[in-house]
């Protein structure tokens, strides 16, 4: 589980980085065809997956604004924040 808190000064459009990248489950790459989804922290998002079977990657924070390539004036003002969870239990619970 990750629920993100960051605020309203991170927009998808700006492209800060920091995205939760999830590849397909593990059953579904026994085809060969293997699917990445790239998750936006936008505050209040909540995110639920199994982290057993879903490969994943924090993807890193863009120093750099896409547009331009100048180095960003809030890349160091501009946190990406998350609260993470794990559960466990009995397989088959």
């Amino acid at each position: 589980m990750v629920l993100y808190l960051n605020d309203e000064t991170w927009k998808e459009e700006e492209d800060h980085g920091g995205s939760l990248r999830l590849w397909t489950p593990r059953a579904a790459t026994l085809t060969g065809h293997v699917e990445t989804v790239d998750v936006f922290p936008k505050g209040g998002r909540l995110v639920l997956f199994s982290s057993s079977s879903v490969y994943h990657q924090v993807l890193p924070l863009k120093n750099k604004n896409s547009n331009n390539n100048k180095l960003r004036d809030d890349a160091k003002r501009t946190p990406r924040l998350a609260v993470s969870a794990w559960m466990h239990g009995v397989h088959g619970v």
